[in-house]
Parts: C-alpha cells; sequence; structure tokens
C-alpha cells in the first residue's frame, strides 16, 4: 500500500493539472469544444507531431542549399511549397475515422472497421474485375483473330498443305468450320484413295447432276433435280442395303436428306430425274417465296400461304415415310417378339412394331397404355391409333376406330353424346384437318375435363387396368381438336427427335388470322393464342439449335435435316457449308433451292466480305428473314476444279443466272456476277477454243461452249455475247498485260481494229528484242502454213500478227472495218522486224534494202526532201516512234559495216570508191535527218550516231 500510494497520488495529480490547463478557455471561449483522447489516440498523435518535427527539421537543413533553390526559382519552380505540400500528404491517414473512437466505444470500433472491411472488399473486387476484363479481351481478340485468319485462308485458297496429307491430322483439319478442300485434294483425289476418292467421287456425281440441268434449262423442259441428286448419292452408296435405300438404317443420311428435299419442293411420280405427272417448273416458287421484292412480303403473307401448306404437307409425307420405313427395321430386329404372319395388314404391322418396343420379356403390355381386346388380341389402342397417323394409314385407322368404337367408349366410362370415333371421322372428313366450330367445342369440353378437370383428377389420370395416364391418347387429343398449341405433347409420346416433329408439324395452320367466326377457332383472342405457322415452328427449331437435337453431336446431317423440313432453307445450308466434310453437299443443295426458288440472295449492298449467311428483318412483321450469298458460294466452290476442269466449272457459274429473276438490283446483280466470273474463268483457264469458239484464218468460225448456251446465261444473241464476255474479257487481258490474251479474244469478239492495234503496240514492245527461228521466217512460209489453222496455236507473237494480217487481207468485210493506218503500222512493224532479224543473220545488203523500201528514213534526196521527212515525222505511229532510236542506230551500224565491207573487198578501185561515195552520201542524209529530229531521239543514241559517222568519213 505503501508503494501505491505515491504513484496513485501522483497519477491524480496530473489529472487535476491537465484539466486546470484549460479552466481559463471555459469562460472565454465557449465555443470550442472540449477534446477527450484515449492513451492509443494519444500516442498516435505523439508520434506524428515527432514526425512532424523531425521533417520540418530535415526541411530546414535542405532549405539552406541556396544555389538549389536559385536554380529551381529561375526555372519557375516554388521548390518551398511543394516540399511543404510533400510533406503534408500523408496517405497513411486516409481511411482514418473523422471523429475520435474511445477505448471503450466498441460500437464505432466495430462500425469503422466494417466500413474499412467494405472499402476493401469493392477495391479488390474492382481490380478483379479490371483483371477478368483484360483476360476475356485478350481471350477474345485471339479467339476472333484464329476465326477470321481461316476465313481469310479460305478466301485466298491457302486450304492445303503438307501436313493435311501427313496422317491422322488431316481428318481433324477437314472437319474444321472454315475447311474447304483445295485444289491439290481435288486432282489428287483420283489415284490417292480414302476421303479425297470419295470426295472426287461425290463431286464427279454431282457435276453430271448439273450439266444434265443446263442441258434441259436449254431445251426449257422441267427437271426433278432434288430426285437427280439422291439418285446420284444413291450410286455412291457402298453398300448394296444403302444403295437400295430401303430403310432409315440403311439409306445415308445424305440420301435422306436428298429424298426429304424432293417431298418438300413437291416432286412426285420422277424417273431418272423426269416427270411423268405434274412437273414443277424452274423457278416454281418464285413469286411465293421471294415475291416481287425482298420476299418478306410474299412468304409470311397471302401469296406464300399455299407454298407453306405445300411444304408441310411434303414434311409430313416424308416423316411418314420414314417412320414406315424405321417399323419394318424394328420389326426385323426382332422377328419372333413381333408375331408376324406371312401377309401381314397395315394395322398388324403396327401391333407387331408396338410388340417390338413396348412388352417386356413375358409378352405383357406397360399398365400406362389402355388396351382393348381385338382380332388380334390384347393390343394398345391409342397408340395403335397413333401410330397408324404417324405412318400415313388414315383410312386404316379410320376403320379401327369404328370397328372397336364399343371398347373405346368403355375406355372413356361411356361418356360423350358421340363418342371418339365421330370426332375422328369428322376430323379425317375435313380437307384441312378442322373439326367444325360446334364439334370443336364438345371436344374441347370432353378434354377438358379428361386431362385438365379438377373433379376427376383420380380418375383422369388412371388407366384402364389403374395405370397412368396414356400419353397417346392426350396426344390424339390434342392434335384432333388443336389444343394447347404452344404446350409440350406428352413426354411418352416424343422420345425422338421425327415424332416430336411430326406433331409440331400436324398442329401447323396457316392463316387462321384470317377466319371468321364460324372457323375452328372462332377469331378473336383463341386465334391469335393458339396461332402456329411454319415460320413459328422453324423460328423455334433454329432457336433450339443443334445442340437440343443432337446433344452428343453423333448425327451431323440430323438438324439440317430438320432445317430443310420446317423450311428454314437458308440457315440449312449455311449451317451444312459450316461443317468442312459436307461443304461440296451444302453447295449443291444450295443449287436445287436455287433452281426452285427457295433460296434468297441479299442485294451486293447487304453481303459480307467473309460470311455467306446474312439476315434481314421484315419491316411489315418483323420477323428476321435469312439470305445465302449463292454466288460467292459458287465462286469460293468452282475453285476446287477450276483450272483441272473448266468446263465443269462453268456449268456451275451458269447457275448463278437463275438468280436473274429476282427484284432489283438483285436479278441486275447477279447476271453481272455470272458474266463476271464466266470472263474471270476463260481468262484463268486459257481454253478460248473450247469456251469461246475460235475464227480460223480462213474467217470460219466456230461457236464455243458458252455461245451455245446463251439462253441460260442471260445473254439474247451472238452480238451481246460478243461485247458482254469475251470484249469484256479481251479488254481485262489487255489491261493486265497479257498481249497476246488480249488479241485472240478480241478477234474473236470481231473487234478486228482493236486487235490491230493491240498487235502494233506488241510488236513495238518487241521489235528490237531477238528473234526467234519461227518469227525470222519468211511471210509467205507463214502464210502457207497459217491458211487452215487456228490463231490459237500459233505461240510466237510475231508469227500471230503475220497470220492476223494475212487472214484478214484475204476478208474484205474485216479489212473495211480497220483503220488503213494502223494496218499500215503493222506492215512496217513487222518489215522493221524482219530486218533487225536479217542484221542478225548477217544480211546486212538484204536488211540495208528492206530499210530503205519502208521510206522510213530519207537516205537518198536533198535538204529539202529530207526537211519534209522530218516534218511528216510527227504522223507516224508510237509504236514506231519510240523505236526510232534503235531503227537509225540499226541502220547506221549496217552502213557502217557495209562501208568497212566494201573498203577490205577485193573490187576494182573505180566501183569500190563509187560504192563507198554511195555509202558515205546515204550516211550523211542520215545524220540531216536524225539532226532534224535530235530533239525526238535519245541524246546517246545521236551521240553514237556521230561517232559511226565519223569512222565512214
Amino acid at each position: 500500500m505503501a508503494s501505491g500510494g505515491p504513484s496513485s497520488s501522483s497519477l491524480a495529480d496530473l489529472l487535476q493539472q491537465s484539466r486546470k490547463l484549460t479552466t481559463h478557455l471555459s469562460g472565454s471561449r465557449s465555443d470550442l469544444p472540449s477534446i477527450q483522447l484515449g492513451l492509443d489516440q494519444i500516442e498516435s498523435q505523439s508520434r506524428k507531431l515527432a514526425l512532424a518535427r523531425s521533417q520540418a527539421a530535415s526541411a530546414a537543413a535542405a532549405g539552406n542549399d541556396a544555389k538549389a533553390h536559385y536554380f529551381l526559382a529561375n526555372a519557375g519552380i516554388d521548390a518551398g511549397n511543394l516540399a511543404e505540400t510533400i510533406n503534408q500528404a500523408n496517405i497513411a491517414e486516409a481511411f482514418e475515422p473523422l471523429q475520435p473512437i474511445y477505448d471503450t466505444d466498441v460500437d464505432s470500433y466495430l462500425r469503422h472497421t466494417r466500413e474499412q472491411v467494405i472499402l476493401a472488399v469493392i477495391e479488390e473486387g474492382r481490380r478483379e474485375t479490371l483483371n477478368d476484363f483484360r483476360r476475356n479481351l485478350r481471350r477474345s481478340e485471339a479467339r476472333d483473330w484464329e476465326r477470321q485468319k481461316l476465313r481469310v485462308f479460305e478466301e485466298l485458297g491457302q486450304h492445303s498443305s503438307s501436313s493435311r496429307r501427313g496422317g491422322g491430322d488431316e481428318s481433324l483439319l477437314r472437319s474444321s468450320r472454315g475447311y474447304t478442300p483445295s485444289r491439290a485434294d481435288y486432282a489428287s483425289s483420283v489415284n490417292v484413295p480414302g476421303p479425297n476418292t470419295a470426295l472426287h467421287s461425290r463431286l464427279s456425281r454431282y457435276h453430271a447432276v448439273v450439266e444434265r440441268l443446263n442441258s434441259y434449262r436449254l431445251d426449257s423442259t422441267p427437271f426433278a433435280l432434288a430426285n437427280a441428286f439422291a439418285d446420284s448419292v444413291k450410286t455412291g452408296a457402298v453398300t448394296p442395303e444403302a444403295a437400295n435405300g430401303s430403310g432409315p438404317g440403311a439409306a445415308s443420311d445424305l440420301l435422306e436428306a436428298w429424298v426429304a428435299l424432293g417431298h418438300v419442293v413437291g416432286e412426285s411420280d420422277v424417273d431418272n430425274g423426269e416427270f411423268k405427272g405434274r412437273a414443277i417448273r424452274e423457278r416454281q416458287y418464285a413469286s411465293a417465296y421471294l415475291g416481287a421484292g425482298d420476299g418478306s412480303v410474299a412468304w409470311l403473307g397471302a401469296e406464300g400461304k399455299d407454298l407453306r401448306k405445300g411444304i408441310v404437307a411434303g414434311s409430313l409425307k416424308f416423316l411418314q415415310r420414314h417412320f414406315s420405313n424405321h417399323i419394318d427395321a424394328k420389326i426385323a430386329t426382332n422377328p419372333v417378339k413381333a408375331q408376324l404372319g406371312g401377309a401381314p395388314s397395315v394395322l398388324d404391322r403396327i401391333v407387331a412394331f408396338q410388340r417390338v418396343s413396348f412388352t417386356d420379356r413375358e409378352g405383357r403390355w406397360p399398365q400406362d397404355l389402355e388396351q382393348i381386346r381385338t382380332s388380334s388380341g390384347l393390343v394398345p389402342a391409342w397408340s395403335t391409333i397413333f401410330y397408324l397417323l404417324l405412318t400415313g394409314n388414315t383410312q386404316a385407322a379410320l376403320s379401327f376406330v369404328i370397328d372397336n368404337d364399343e371398347a373405346l367408349r368403355k375406355l372413356d366410362g361411356g361418356s360423350g353424346s358421340g363418342g371418339f370415333a365421330s370426332y375422328f371421322k369428322a376430323w379425317l372428313d375435313s380437307s384441312d384437318r378442322r373439326l367444325p366450330k360446334m364439334l370443336r367445342d364438345r371436344f374441347l369440353a370432353e378434354y377438358n375435363a379428361r386431362f385438365r378437370g379438377t373433379s376427376m383428377l383420380a380418375s383422369s389420370f388412371s388407366g384402364a387396368d389403374g395405370g397412368a395416364l396414356d400419353g397417346f391418347k392426350q396426344a390424339l387429343y390434342k392434335l384432333i381438336g388443336r389444343i394447347d398449341v404452344n404446350k409440350n405433347f406428352p413426354a411418352a409420346v416424343t422420345k425422338d427427335t421425327e415424332t416430336w416433329l411430326w406433331c409440331q408439324l400436324s398442329m401447323i395452320r396457316e392463316g387462321t388470322e384470317e377466319q371468321g367466326p364460324g372457323s375452328e377457332l372462332g377469331g378473336g383472342a383463341d386465334s391469335l393464342r393458339d396461332r402456329f405457322t411454319l415460320h413459328d415452328l422453324g423460328t423455334k427449331v433454329a432457336k433450339y439449335g443443334e445442340a437440343h437435337f443432337d446433344p452428343k453431336g453423333l448425327r451431323p446431317l440430323h438438324y439440317f435435316l430438320m432445317l430443310i423440313l420446317v423450311g428454314q432453307f437458308e440457315r440449312a445450308v449455311g449451317f451444312l457449308y459450316s461443317r468442312g466434310q459436307h461443304q461440296v453437299d451444302a453447295v449443291n443443295f444450295a443449287v436445287a433451292l436455287t433452281y426452285y426458288s427457295l433460296l434468297r440472295v441479299p442485294p451486293l449492298s447487304k453481303t459480307s466480305h467473309v460470311d455467306y449467311l446474312t439476315s434481314m428483318l421484315d419491316p411489315t412483321t418483323g420477323a428476321e428473314l435469312m439470305m445465302i450469298d449463292f454466288s460467292k458460294l459458287i465462286q469460293r466452290y468452282i475453285r476446287l476444279f477450276s483450272r483441272a476442269d473448266a468446263k465443269r466449272a462453268l456449268q456451275y457459274v451458269y447457275l448463278i443466272c437463275l438468280n436473274a429473276d429476282c427484284a432489283p438490283p438483285v436479278g441486275e446483280e447477279q447476271t453481272r456476277k455470272c458474266h463476271e466470273l464466266v470472263r474471270a474463268l476463260v481468262i484463268e483457264s486459257r481454253q478460248y477454243f473450247e469456251l469461246l469458239g475460235d475464227v480460223r484464218n480462213d474467217g470460219v468460225k466456230t461457236p464455243g461452249l458458252i455461245e451455245k448456251s446463251l439462253g441460260i446465261i442471260k445473254l439474247s444473241d451472238s452480238r451481246e455475247f460478243l461485247t458482254n464476255i469475251v470484249g469484256a474479257a479481251a479488254s481485262q487481258s489487255e489491261a493486265e498485260s497479257r498481249t497476246r490474251d488480249a488479241i485472240l479474244l478480241y478477234n474473236i469478239a470481231e473487234d478486228y481494229d482493236r486487235v490491230i492495234d493491240v498487235v502494233n503496240r506488241e510488236l513495238g514492245a518487241c521489235l528490237v528484242e531477238p528473234s526467234t527461228p519461227s518469227s525470222s521466217a519468211n511471210a509467205g512460209t507463214a502464210a502457207a502454213d497459217a491458211n487452215a489453222s487456228s490463231l490459237t496455236s500459233v505461240i510466237d507473237t510475231v508469227q500471230l500478227a503475220r497470220s492476223i494480217l494475212e487472214s484478214y487481207e484475204r476478208q474484205n468485210h474485216i479489212l473495211r472495218s480497220i483503220s488503213p493506218k494502223k494496218l499500215q503500222t503493222c506492215k512496217v512493224l513487222l518489215k522493221l522486224k524482219e530486218c533487225f532479224a536479217l542484221a542478225e543473220q548477217g544480211e546486212l545488203e538484204k536488211a540495208l534494202n528492206s530499210i530503205e523500201s519502208l521510206d522510213l528514213i530519207p537516205l537518198r534526196g536533198d535538204v529539202v526532201s529530207i526537211t519534209r521527212k522530218a516534218e511528216s515525222f510527227k504522223d507516224v505511229d508510237e509504236s514506231i516512234s519510240r523505236n526510232f532510236s534503235d531503227v537509225l542506230l540499226l541502220t547506221m551500224n549496217l552502213l557502217s559495216k557495209l562501208h568497212a565491207l566494201v573498203k577490205e573487198s577485193p573490187f576494182g578501185e573505180s566501183g569500190k570508191q563509187a560504192r563507198l561515195v554511195e555509202i558515205r552520201n546515204k550516211a550523211r542524209a542520215l545524220m540531216l535527218f536524225a539532226g532534224m529530229l535530235r530533239l525526238r531521239i535519245e541524246q546517246s543514241t545521236f551521240s553514237q550516231l556521230t561517232r559511226l559517222d565519223v569512222y565512214l568519213h
């Protein structure tokens, strides 16, 4: 206690003294608040005060450096203020509480700590979000670049490499999205086994069908294109079962797709591509699908109503065929369990199929299938009716219902005024599968009682044997009454995609919004609520996507088939083309759809440089309509074989003009694109004789492949063909400096004046080049050899020019169309070329005589005549004037060499001197003429002429 007392009293004294320190302020400054700090806060403030003092001392010491302050002040920097500002900044105090927190104020402490934690979490979240954004941005950029790179490579044709043919990686590369078989793949597919052989075989079969199609188009004869393609695929099947196409298990998915397209477009009663009954003509559905504009009003409006109904009917017919084949294949898997007799009826087949599908090992039916006793034994009633309808056997289904009317009434508990048979018969008797309004109201009441009623919940969800509700019964009621359109069918019924699609197609009604009060729905809100069209179903299938219908990816053509059956043709082609192994098939499906005008083509302003599939919104309904860039599809497809087989590539290019009947500007753009590709194909292949025809030197013209097909590329006559195709190709070749091609093309285009013009420019360009043996041959021999030959067989440019000149001079109608000046220029150039050739061969005298005979350079005469010749030089053609320096130099060289030879000759002195004088006079005349043209010839040439002239004198 003794030790504690002084300590306690001293602390108390300190406390009293501290309080007395501010007593003198309480009276005079009542506005000042009292400050109460805890020990921790006092310690913190003390440390801050000490830190401030040390910083002030350091700043004072640093301020003693007057020179530093002087130089900084000259630069406009106040070092003192900056140092003070920096010293006052203390980021450690940024999150200090605004009000002091006492040691015992737990709530304030927790609140402050909570705020700091929240701020820290926000800062951490902001930092993580920023990092995620940057990471995702880099990933997205890399992914987009890879996709764009593949598309660029596809555009440039960079699809083949040694690594692709190296083994196992080939299949992976070919299954990628952007893969297109290359020309190398096509060329090697003839001798290489495996995928390339299959590709070549498929290409050849498709090409044969397209060639046949164009021949039918030339004759204006309908052609069953979808069935022809299906036959070509069937012919290429690798197994006898697939070749027969006996069922879905034997026929390939590709064959099924072609058969489905044939049903959708309405091809029936066809044999080997020829219609035996009602024919579907070229562009049959243009007005209904495309209309006069972009196709939106036509397809979704009243114009397309019949077409939409036809597509639904064709799709249902194909699915019925599909299920019939499926039933036969199912029975064949277990004939013992099926118990099918020797001469089975349609009903027997259905019952046998159900035995295999539903009964257990003891032959018992599932409890959820309501059964009745028939001549075939105990059979499930509602599923039998459903499968009879599913396979298209409506009369057999009606007979089954009528024959078992009493049994069906017992299953329904004897309720209903007319029973199920009366509703079923009225539904089948209707052409558009609609119940009359009054009958449908009663049927809807029964449906509500059986499947929606709460009072009969126990009985409605029990079968005849106390089992669960028979899903097939509810499905039949939904189909017959068209009830709950937007709700799903029972899962027990739609276990497979094809059955689901058949049910959806059966619920479609086109134009129900136009019906009156006496219609099936009676108009009003119910009509809008239960509206379900083919476009609605197509939108639903497209929204679900491939992953919904084929989640494991085991059926690559399954989703494509569904898109075809619901009328989403553009999406179907775009989807199939995205599969590298089926790009060839996608192009030919696009051909078939375009032939029947079931493929929308975008205008040039809406096309993409990369993508084939684009979309537009219908301005009336706001529905999305897809479009395929058909010309781009064809252009990239023919790159596979255009060099190896230009004729087949041309057959596909012809097809672009199928869209010539589209509304402006699409029709004109497609025709123009077709002509551009034809010209490009001609120039690339250089098969002028086969594609464009030929004009022999004797004037006989042979038509080419293109000229025989003018009707299908929208060219009215040969004159339009020569102008739009041949003439344009010649102009393009001339612009690309392919002069020989331009000469041949202008000759075929009968633009003879332009031929001579191009020949003159080419001769002028190669005048001083060393001559080949063929070009140095005499003109008479050249004419004799070229009398009956084709100009395309002549390779040398000089020989070609001589052949053309000889041919034109024999035909007066051609000479009348050529400018005399250009014709004379051509002759002069050929003569000059001959002079250069003679000089090369050492025939100096002949070369000089040839030059003198041209009267181009005055080697004789007085000053007046030479001056007149120099003045007339301005009229000389550019092809000659540009080479005039070389001609002058050649002439002077000839004179110089002849002078040296004569000077060393052993002839008599008098004759030798006369000859030397003659040569000197010619050289003097040449120099006088060259001096008058000094500004028109090269300075170096004039210097050489002067030097040679000095040697002569």
